[in-house]
């Protein structure tokens, strides 16, 4: 029996030492995986950090730029409307320029056409005193002629 109990007693030491020596060893692997992976985590975390920075300067670059871009299109939007009332009023300016010009044109018309009637008539006034002055200078000239030769027989008697 007390042969069994020594065999008994070695076997359970022997147990224990191989337990021991497992738990030893999955310990001793834990513990390099959990060093693995807090080095791991601690690069993973780095790179993180480095791109959230990267991003967030990325970011306020894109808002700047957004800022700068709201502000041109708000510019350049206003500078549209304030031409687009500077060429309605020149529009306006025009139309009124070019309905006292049509004005001005109507009134010149009717008075080429009232002068160019009146010289028509003076033309055709003139025209028929000239035919009249010339009836009556051929008129003139043949009793002209006839005197002559009256008063050229007259003295040559």
């Amino acid at each position: 029996m007390t042969d069994l109990f020594d065999k008994r007693s070695k076997m359970e030491a022997d147990f224990m030492e191989r337990y021991l020596s497992t738990v030893e060893k999955y310990q001793g692997a834990l513990e390099a995986l959990r060093i693995s992976d807090a080095e791991d985590y601690h690069i993973l975390k780095i790179r993180l950090e480095t791109d959230i920075q990267n991003l967030e300067q990325h970011l306020e670059a894109m808002r700047a730029t957004y800022q700068l871009n709201t502000e041109k299109l708000e510019y350049n939007y206003r500078v549209l409307v304030e031409r687009d009332h500077e060429n309605q009023a020149t529009i306006n300016q025009q139309k009124r320029k070019i309905s006292r010009q049509r004005d001005i044109l109507s009134g010149l018309k009717a008075r080429y056409a009232e002068t160019e009637r009146k010289h028509i008539e003076e033309n055709m006034r003139l025209t028929d005193e000239y035919k009249r002055i010339t009836e009556q200078f051929k008129d003139l000239q043949g009793k002209f002629r006839h005197f002559e030769t009256v008063d050229t027989k007259k003295y040559a008697e």
